[in-house]
């Protein structure tokens, strides 16, 4: 754990050690108190910078995959990195349900985004693990222009990354004499895997759709619960969060043979 992370754990633990000692405190109150002090913004060059590469290549979107269980509490608090979702007094209100047990990755002070088209060699898999209904949801793009990411070619997980390191935005681009042969769109990243690990927690207001491959019994019933407490409802002035049954983010890439090697 580096340094950074150590103190901003410290201060956590002893700002929900504070609230939990107030009288009235509310749990989902202060869960959502807590959420809104999880963001560590970019300065303004490399936010800049980061703007230019989303432009040129007309990235238009962020993706994250996610059993269904954990939807109404993304949609109540937004997306909060796992280090603080597993702390006592935060666990027991939100009860995450984690797709892996542990984060081969070592980076549990982040979550994991993708650019344009989700991970589906690691979504498959999850899927194959657990057997409950999932939903992709469709993020807005700001949240890694506005907030402080790490940028991976690859799988952060692979041997290679925990090697070499994180890359920049664009090098998810990298050419490699494969892009216009597999005809990559320019804004998807050439490998499948790369992925986007966000510090920083997302608000609801920033995901603009929901996609279900298919509407089990108990996906419509809670997607109606959700819709009865108002959870859909964007407090950005854009109206309600869209639901679409849609099967393409669930599915791979056009490129994906050339990926099984």
């Amino acid at each position: 754990m580096s340094h950074f992370t150590q103190l901003f754990v410290h201060d956590f633990q002893a700002f929900l050690h504070d609230s939990l000692a107030r009288p009235g405190t509310g749990r989902v109150e202060l869960a959502k108190c807590i959420a809104d002090t999880l963001v560590i913004k970019n300065p303004p060059d490399k936010e800049e910078k980061i703007q230019q590469v989303v432009s040129a290549r007309k990235i238009e979107y962020l993706l994250h995959f996610t059993p269904l269980n954990n939807l109404r509490n993304i949609l109540r608090l937004g997306f909060v990195p796992r280090k603080f979702l597993e702390m006592s007094g935060v666990k027991e209100v939100i009860r995450p349900l984690a797709p892996d047990q542990f984060r081969d990755d070592g980076r549990e002070e982040c979550f994991c985004l993708s650019i344009s088209w989700p991970n589906y060699k690691m979504f498959f898999a999850k899927r194959n693990t657990m057997q409950v209904d999932w939903v992709v949801l469709k993020i807005n793009i700001e949240s890694i222009i506005k907030h402080k990411c790490l940028f991976f070619k690859t799988n952060a997980a692979s041997p290679k990354v925990r090697k070499d390191g994180p890359s920049n935005l664009e090098g998810m681009f990298y050419d490699g004499g494969i892009r216009h042969r597999l005809g990559i769109d320019d804004s998807f990243t050439t490998d499948p895997q790369a992925e986007v690990m966000s510090y920083s927690r997302i608000p609801p207001d920033w995901i603009e759709e929901i996609y279900t491959d298919r509407l089990t019994k108990s996906m419509n019933r809670e997607l109606l619960a959700i819709s009865k407490e108002n959870l859909l409802e964007n407090g950005n002035g854009k109206g309600k969060i869209k639901i679409t049954q849609d099967k393409t983010f669930f599915g791979p890439r056009k490129d994906f043979s050339f990926w099984k090697k």
